[in-house]
């Protein structure tokens, strides 16, 4: 069904629609969007071709975002946080007027997610800052817990080269771009036998983009896109439960990573405002909030205790 609602037909008219390269390239579709592949990489975005070539503009999510949840079962006036994206980059939160403090320390390295820590306190106002070396700059957004939420998921989608917008050259049926592919370009695949399967990907990434501004986490913090409705919320807990709980325990017991059946909702919270100010280091805790290292110390580097364990 998915392959029939988003069949491209490659007509005469958009001969540069379909992909170009092999494991890294280029996907481009009849609908105006497109697909930057490679390692590491799949960017999704919208194109359109004027005389002067094919002009690109990658999708970008909030360089921050941060997701709340009231969880009735964590320690009184403690919160937790998952840190999504941050070994990426150079970055700090703050919770309210406290010490800022890195996310992860300096040259960390054996990162194993997910990376969830417990806060003694709630909070307020809580503020996340990246520092870029390269621009010399600091970007803080402050976020603010209208709702009391003790439970987060933060963001950090780090901005990078194929995030930028870009241009293209057609040159026959070999694709050059000014951001990715060098000089050779990329050459078109005129049979191309996992087309299909690119399409399914694309309309599985719309289907992500439109969900909204709400996550659905399972208690080992394992992302989920449902339709709520099939779930009902018990109150005590906060968390949603599925209809049928029985149907697939032999699967969700043997793949706990995998169990959809009991699923909170994390709703975004909103940027209260932004500041470019720099971050005096007088002002930096010693400690990070996650520490991971890869030599002596590594008895000491942060790991992942589930406590949700299965039998």
């Amino acid at each position: 069904m998915v392959n029939n609602i988003f069949a491209q037909t490659k007509t005469g008219e958009k001969k540069h629609v379909g992909r170009y390269g092999g494991n890294d390239g280029i996907c481009l579709f009849e609908d105006g969007q497109f697909l930057l592949y490679g390692y590491a990489t799949a960017v999704f975005g919208n194109y359109h071709v004027e005389n002067d070539g094919i002009h690109f503009y990658p999708d970008r999510r909030d360089l921050f975002e941060v997701y709340g949840h009231y969880n009735p079962q964590l320690e009184a006036e403690h919160s937790r946080w998952n840190f999504v994206g941050f070994e990426e980059g150079n970055t700090f939160v703050r919770y309210d007027e406290d010490s800022i403090h890195r996310v992860f320390n300096e040259g960390a390295n054996c990162f194993s997610g997910p990376f969830i820590k417990s806060w003694p306190h709630g909070a307020t106002i809580v503020s996340l800052t990246e520092r870029n070396n390269e621009e010399l700059t600091f970007k803080t957004w402050h976020f603010e817990n209208k709702d009391a939420c003790n439970d987060f998921i933060a963001v950090y989608n780090e901005v990078r080269e194929q995030h930028k917008d870009f241009r293209g050259a057609l040159e026959g049926n070999i694709l050059k771009l000014s951001n990715y592919g060098g000089d050779e370009g990329y050459t078109k695949r005129e049979d191309d036998q996992e087309w299909d399967d690119i399409l399914a990907l694309k309309a599985e990434y719309a289907s992500f983009r439109d969900f909204g501004d709400v996550i659905l986490s399972n208690p080992h913090h394992r992302s989920f896109q449902r339709d709520i409705s099939s779930y009902k919320l018990d109150i005590s807990t906060n968390q949603y439960i599925l209809s049928d709980t029985l149907g697939n325990e032999d699967y969700c017991r043997d793949s706990p990573y995998q169990d959809d059946r009991f699923l909170r909702k994390y709703d975004k919270i909103h940027v209260a405002k932004e500041s470019t100010d720099e971050i005096e280091s007088g002002k930096v805790a010693l400690s990070s909030i996650i520490y991971t290292v890869c030599d002596e110390d590594a008895e000491d580097s942060y790991r992942y205790d589930s406590e949700f364990e299965s039998e």
